[in-house]
């Protein structure tokens, strides 16, 4: 069997065996359901089973992201940058992977770093995928996230429109949009809500479902 992403300029082929395949598809659904436990020993087990760079990087790429979600932000650190030097060539991929370095840099309270990377990610994937891109959008979305408390204007302006683009792209990319969006503007948590509690519950994600219900009953307390 064969894995193949596919994208402008840049064609990433996974020939593996199907544990691979099959490890990196249920970690998926995991991560979307929150449930990171799993989600890191599916990905653990693709990352074991990988031979090629593209396969590690791929793969390292999620043991990262579940690593940083799990806490643990120096490990995560070393994972990504791992993934990266893998994804050497790979410009999407690369372009992708600095956006979750970007994550932890922001979770570690180094926004200039983090905003760094968000930008040369949007940027990137801009160029290659287009302005109405999911994973485009993905990293206009957390460039975005990195101006929240300091500039909620902007955070605000990145995040509207990051979230309209991938309304019926991407559910989980949208969600995410919207919970920081709840946080940035108590006028979004009255629109926009309903739509992010919608999402939670169509994924099953009941972390995000706390979230998005905590933030619209804040909106009718102030």
């Amino acid at each position: 069997m064969t894995f193949r992403c596919t994208l402008p300029e840049e064609v990433i082929t996974v020939k593996s065996t199907s544990t691979f395949q099959y490890a990196m598809r249920f970690g998926h659904e995991a991560l979307d359901k929150g449930d990171l436990g799993d989600a890191k020993g599916r990905f653990s087990a693709a990352f074991a089973e990988a031979s090629a760079p593209d396969e590690r990087a791929l793969s390292g790429q999620m043991v990262g992201v579940v690593t940083r979600l799990d806490g643990d932000l120096q490990s995560a650190e070393v994972r990504l940058i791992g993934a990266l030097e893998d994804a050497n060539g790979f410009l999407a991929l690369t372009a992708k992977i600095r956006r979750d370095l970007g994550m932890v840099y922001l979770d570690s309270g180094r926004v200039p770093e983090a905003r760094y990377e968000f930008a040369i990610s949007h940027n990137g994937l801009k160029r290659m995928l287009g302005d109405h891109d999911a994973e485009t959008l993905a990293s206009l979305g957390f460039l975005g996230r990195s101006y929240l408390h300091e500039d909620n204007k902007t955070a605000k302006k990145y995040l509207l429109e990051a979230a309209d683009g991938l309304r019926g792209q991407h559910d989980v990319y949208e969600l995410n949009n919207l919970i920081w969006l709840l946080r940035a503007s108590v006028l979004s948590r009255l629109r926009r809500g309903p739509r992010a509690i919608q999402l939670a519950l169509r994924l099953g994600n009941k972390q995000r479902l706390i979230e998005a219900s905590s933030q619209v009953s804040m909106s009718t307390t102030q």
